[in-house]
């Protein structure tokens, strides 16, 4: 089985009416289309990207996952006392090397409506991310700039979480990058099955 874990917020969440929903990832597993692949849900309502730290053993590492989706930044800028573009930097730096560059995909987060306080934070987080991507070598989805083309039809009435347009959007862009993932990983383990089946003839 192949393990893949959202790691996020009430958006991971998929937070809909009110309610936490399973819909983000079912619709990604969905769209990857395979039934060796398992996506784990572990996102919880404002969690922010530090207090993501503290649950990262229990909710993400204990899993053993493949692939590692986390996407956060909404809860750090509606925060009373947002998080600063360095703290986000150094806490998203130390989150993905603990789960290894290589298992991780970014989201650069998105946008809400009618707060130009929060977009303006949320705008230093895409920033933040994008270098975190840089500096480690991760891979990166530029979800921001894709949503903000058309915020209103991507957010529900209450201008923060996403509408099914969005959550459509968003696991079309990552079911494409995980089918690349995988149809790499599967080139590995054939080989590493040849190579195994090789050294296994040759020791007979």
């Amino acid at each position: 089985m192949i393990r893949i874990v959202l790691f996020g917020d009430s958006i991971t969440a998929g937070y809909t009416d009110g309610y936490p929903s399973s819909k983000f990832s079912d619709m990604l597993k969905e769209k990857i289309g395979r039934e060796d692949v398992y996506c784990f849900n572990r996102g919880v309502p404002n969690s922010t990207i530090t207090s993501a730290l503290e649950r990262l053993q229990a909710d993400v590492l204990a899993i053993e996952p493949n692939y590692v989706v986390p996407f956060f930044g909404l809860a750090d800028a509606r925060q009373k006392q947002p998080l600063s573009a360095t703290t986000y930097t150094a806490a998203l730096t130390q989150l993905v090397r603990q789960i290894t560059p290589e298992k991780c995909l970014l989201i650069t987060p998105g946008v809400v409506a009618d707060d130009s306080t929060v977009n303006a934070h949320l705008q230093e987080y895409v920033q933040a991310t994008q270098q975190v991507a840089t500096t480690t070598h991760c891979d990166l989805i530029p979800w921001h700039a894709h949503m903000a083309t058309t915020p209103e039809k991507m957010l529900q009435p209450d201008g923060v979480h996403y509408s099914a347009l969005a959550y459509d959007e968003l696991t079309t862009m990552l079911a494409a990058r995980f089918k690349q993932r995988l149809a790499s990983f599967n080139m590995i383990s054939s080989a590493r099955q040849f190579m195994g089946s090789r050294q296994s003839q040759d020791n007979n």
